[in-house]
């Protein structure tokens, strides 16, 4: 009974003083065991552990980006007033010539005026020049309207010479064109006003008035000398005329048969009764006299002078008597 109380008391001892002692070769830990004078090593379980995952180095995918949305602009109305543009409207196409002075292409005369079949605008040219995009106007001189009665057939060329427009309808048969109309358009007075492809004023050309009845030619004469030929014309009415006009022949004119075209200078007047020389040849002006420059005589033969306004409708003509 003594022995069984000393071995309990030993164990107790064993269990409070005694530390584990880890084993040499297997790492394990045991408690030494006190049996009499020898120790004893029992091995005790080795703790377990958890084994967390290992982070590997797997690369970190790249966002793909994200596409900044572009802003909707506001729009703002403009304060300024675009010009009007028609749709479907061809580009006009510009004549391949320059536009020509005044005395290269004229409206001559309005032929056989009311009279539908033979009604006409009588035209010269002196060279040829498209007329595409070019305009003709009716000016009605009683309400004071305009009205645009043709335009030039694209591709049209001027003869180098004389040329008409009729009023009727029939298909055009070159150098002739046709306006397309079943009425007569002179049977009252009027004017015609030829514009250019740039819609600017070119010309006029007025029926039914009578312009400045007391300008009228009183000589021709013919000489071997261009400084000694001129034609002499008169004002034998009670105002003063302005031959020359405003600007570069835009004002009365001489011509020759086959419109040779002399201008009056710009702002030259003729005072009633008042007889104006002009010379072939070459000099210098004065209020009494004007030459014309030219270093060949033009008056030879049959020839007639033609006295034509600013309209070009002719006032007077005389012709020299060989």
């Amino acid at each position: 009974m003594r022995l069984s109380i000393i071995l309990l008391v030993l164990v107790v001892c064993m269990f409070l003083f005694v530390k584990p002692v880890t084993g040499f070769d297997t790492g394990e830990t045991y408690i030494p065991i006190v049996f009499g004078h020898k120790s004893q090593y029992i091995p005790t379980p080795s703790p377990t552990y958890t084994l967390e995952p290992t982070a590997t180095n797997t690369p970190t995918a790249t966002p793909t980006p994200t596409a900044t949305p572009t802003p909707t602009p506001t729009l703002i109305p403009s304060t300024d007033t675009p010009p009007f543009i028609p749709t479907n409207t061809p580009t006009p196409t510009l004549p391949p010539h320059p536009i020509p002075s005044l005395d290269e292409l004229v409206m001559e005369s309005i032929l056989s005026p009311g009279d539908l079949s033979q009604e006409r605008i009588h035209f010269y040219s002196r060279d040829n020049f498209n007329m595409t995009g070019w305009t003709l106007w009716w000016w009605d001189t009683v309400d004071v309207n305009m009205y645009l009665i043709y335009t030039f057939p694209d591709g049209y060329i001027t003869p180098d010479g004389a040329w008409d427009i009729f009023t009727k309808d029939d298909p055009d048969s070159y150098p002739y064109l046709y306006m397309g109309y079943d009425f007569p358009l002179f049977n009252q007075p009027a004017c015609i006003i030829l514009f250019t492809p740039q819609d600017e004023y070119f010309r006029e050309l007025c029926h039914g008035y009578v312009y400045y009845s007391d300008m009228e030619i009183v000589a021709l004469n013919h000489d071997s000398s261009p400084e000694q030929e001129y034609v002499a014309i008169r004002n034998t009415g009670d105002q003063t005329i302005n031959l020359g006009g405003d600007c570069n022949g835009c004002g009365w004119h001489i011509q020759t048969d086959n419109k040779l075209t002399y201008n009056f200078p710009i702002g030259f007047t003729i005072d009633p009764g008042m007889t104006v020389y002009l010379y072939t040849g070459t000099g210098t002006d004065n209020q009494y006299s004007l030459y014309w420059g030219l270093s060949f005589t033009v008056w030879g033969g049959d020839k007639c002078a033609h006295l034509v306004d600013k309209q070009y409708t002719e006032i007077d003509v005389m012709c020299n008597v060989p």
